[in-house]
């Protein structure tokens, strides 16, 4: 999850308000998110939802790439090119997660319907 805000939003308060109840419970993954998720949903702030592009969750459907312009992008039509991938439950291939090790790669399939193998993860071509 990625969120930001206006220096002056008046969210922020509210938002440190809700992580400090949920920080007080104890456990702290997770947290950030739950205490914007309850001010989104539960105190009403004011929000604007940005499309999957902006933060791509692989681990619900992994994207394709775009060798033209060497980018992943959406895997389904128009193929808008993904601004941020997100790795939240990790890609794993073995016992090891692509969020802790650079060198895995997996399958991707290319927008012309070739197979490379490629890391999720940033990295300047």
């Amino acid at each position: 999850m990625f969120f930001s805000l206006e220096k002056n939003s008046k969210c922020w308060g509210i938002w440190q308000e809700n992580l400090k109840k949920t920080l007080s419970k104890g456990k702290i993954f997770g947290s950030e998110g739950l205490a914007i998720n309850i001010a989104v949903y539960h105190d009403n702030v004011d929000v604007e939802f940005l499309p999957l592009k902006c933060n791509w969750i692989t681990s619900h459907l992994l994207p394709k790439y775009d060798d033209k312009i060497n980018s992943f992008v959406e895997p389904y039509l128009p193929n808008e090119k993904i601004g941020i991938m997100h790795l939240a439950a990790g890609i794993w291939q073995g016992n090891k997660d692509m969020r802790l090790n650079k060198d895995i790669k997996i399958n991707i399939s290319t927008l012309d319907g070739k197979e490379i193998k490629k890391s999720l993860r940033f990295s300047i071509i």
